[in-house]
């Protein structure tokens, strides 16, 4: 359940782009620069600390992360840090242009949450989701890469957008 898969010397190219981990996907990269992405906060949502604009939301306290809630989830529990989940995804480039996709292979994503297995704004984004719902994360760079080009697809200095979907963690059923 990793990332994309690199043929090997696109492996070597993107490699010393990447975190320790070994995983080639490009959600598993750690950031090095700080940019920001302009955003708004209107409304807080006390419960999730999630700013709202309409159907969209921000996270006050990391600025250049952009929350839209596309379709609501079941049950009562939400994701926090340290829940292992598996995650569907498509990313884009904000001219439309798709990087990666989990629904490609046929299998989500699977990391823990908070533990800098994915790029900060997945791990921040991702918090108090329930099982199955759907957001639209936009990510500034310095939440994604940062100024580094990753794997000949991703530029530097890239807002990366997202579509997810929660589609487990682990030990929780499906509307608990």
């Amino acid at each position: 359940m990793n990332g994309i898969k690199l043929a090997p010397h696109r492996l070597r190219a993107v490699a010393p782009r990447l975190s320790t981990l070994a995983r080639p996907s490009f959600l598993f990269c750690v950031p090095k620069s700080l940019n920001s992405l302009p955003y708004t906060t209107p409304q807080t949502n006390q419960k999730h600390n999630f700013t709202t604009t309409s159907s969209k939301m921000t996270i006050p306290q990391l600025e250049g992360l952009q929350i839209e809630v596309q379709q609501e989830g079941q049950g009562n529990r939400e994701t926090r840090r340290g829940d292992n989940v598996d995650v569907h995804y498509k990313g884009v480039l904000t001219n439309g242009k798709k990087f990666d996709a989990s629904y490609d292979r046929g299998e989500p994503l699977n990391f823990t949450v908070g533990q800098g297995q994915v790029i900060k704004g997945w791990d921040e984004g991702l918090l108090g989701m329930k099982i199955g719902e759907k957001r639209k994360l936009t990510i500034a760079p310095h939440l994604a890469y940062g100024n580094r080009a990753v794997g000949g697809i991703i530029p530097a200095n890239s807002t990366l957008i997202f579509e997810t979907e929660l589609v487990g963690i682990k030990g929780v059923q499906k509307g608990e």
